[in-house]
């Protein structure tokens, strides 16, 4: 444990799911007989019954028999989608719980910053509060004087310094809170998606610091899905899935190895047996959506799109969009064929459009992908929602998130030829 700040051993955390009983014996009281009975049968069972409420406990290791070390001084990624375990592991980590079993030994004191406002009293002001968290990672009241005036102005919460954190907005909370997590003499920061948060200018003040406390012999450890960061800031990385480790590393190994379990979700798909929902012509059909030719979609990157379609009869004026969506349901970029100056062609039979983009300009992210056909003003053919895609970081993507645009409409390179 000499030369390291983390040992963790057959590490593993277990809790409980309930499951609400279903069926004819779904009822809130239970005869003597049957209590008894359900009892018997729990003992060979892995479920367990809650007698007083009527619900079903099922074990759920949200982490199990994780092993490994953390030198001292070293910057650690852990990667993992959502799910797999990270945050349960920082807050064993952090000792904000306890683990199931396995043992965890820290040499120093522990800094987190896990989410908006950890460790805050909401009915605090932000002056105490920094005197609390500060107390409560084991500083003298010296050392956080010696710091104060930092924290404050990085944070830059001054005019409401001595107002009660709970009336501070969420980008003040996490201002504050990272301020105290990175500015306290701690020997280890643990930091959970600190830039997924705040605005454009404070993400770069948060990757500065951790910089700093990673070239001034602190352990960091820090979560986040932003590839291009983590490979910035980390030397090694962790990579979890489902709870286990899958492996340890350097991180650009770790970040290969991520990639893999995490690539487009459907590539290529049929769309025949799709549902459409307004105006269908029976003349025309969407028969199927290859993506990128099953390669991961990255950001800043050549990609391209092929539609197959089906038609009856020849068509010379088509037009056809592939639109992005996020999962908050807006519209963030659409692929327009009629913003080129000559419209598509569909000959009798089977036909391929295929689009063609020189740099896909969206942020690393989840979307769901929107097709339709249209020509003469009205709509062919239509699919919202025939797939999800996920698009990668690249080395060419921003360290901090600006908040993409919203309603892009794009160009593209657009051709069509008869599919034999």
């Amino acid at each position: 444990m000499k030369d390291h700040a983390i040992s963790a051993t057959d590490v593993g955390k277990k809790y409980y799911l309930n499951h609400q009983q279903t069926g004819p014996r779904a009822k809130r009281y239970n005869s003597l007989r049957e209590t008894i009975g359900d009892s018997f049968r729990n003992l060979f069972a892995k479920q367990e019954k809650d007698k007083n409420s009527g619900m079903t406990l099922e074990e759920f290791w949200a982490i199990k028999d994780l092993t490994f070390e953390i030198k001292k001084g070293e910057a650690i990624a852990i990667i993992g989608r959502n799910g797999a375990g990270k945050s349960t592991l920082l807050k064993l980590l952090s000792r904000i719980t306890s683990p199931s079993h396995g043992r965890i030994e820290l040499d120093g004191r522990v800094a987190s910053l896990l989410e908006v406002g950890t460790g805050f009293h909401p009915e605090l002001t932000g002056r105490e509060n920094i005197y609390l968290n500060g107390t409560i990672l084991g500083m003298t009241r010296r050392e956080i004087n010696r710091k104060f005036d930092e924290i404050v102005a990085f944070a830059e919460v001054e005019k409401f310094l001595d107002t009660q954190v709970k009336r501070y907005s969420s980008g003040m909370y996490v201002r504050l809170g990272f301020a105290v997590a990175a500015f306290l003499e701690s020997e280890i920061l643990v930091v959970d998606e600190v830039l997924a948060v705040g605005d454009a200018e404070f993400q770069k003040k948060c990757l500065k610091k951790m910089n700093e406390a990673k070239h001034s012999d602190r352990t960091v450890i820090f979560v986040s899905h932003n590839m291009a960061a983590v490979q910035q800031l980390c030397q090694t990385g962790i990579l979890l899935q489902n709870g286990r480790l899958v492996t340890k590393d350097k991180i650009e190994v770790v970040v290969n190895e991520y990639l893999k379990y995490t690539g487009t979700m459907e590539s290529k798909l049929e769309l025949g047996s799709k549902s459409r929902p307004w105006g269908r012509d029976e003349r025309v059909a969407l028969l199927e959506l290859d993506i990128n030719q099953g390669e991961k979609l990255l950001f800043d990157k050549p990609c391209n799109f092929t539609v197959l379609i089906s038609c009856d009869t020849m068509i010379k004026d088509l037009h056809i969009e592939i639109g992005f969506s996020g999962s908050d349901g807006i519209r963030y970029a659409t692929y327009d064929s009629s913003r080129n100056r000559n419209p598509l062609e569909l000959k009798e039979g089977r036909n391929a459009i295929q689009l063609t983009v020189g740099n896909l300009p969206l942020q690393p992210s989840i979307y769901s992908i929107d097709l339709g056909i249209h020509s003469g003003g009205s709509g062919l053919d239509y699919l919202p929602g025939v797939t999800q895609v996920e698009i990668f970081p690249s080395p060419n993507t921003p360290l901090y998130r600006t908040g993409g645009e919203r309603g892009l409409t794009l160009h593209g390179d657009w051709k069509s030829e008869k599919y034999i």
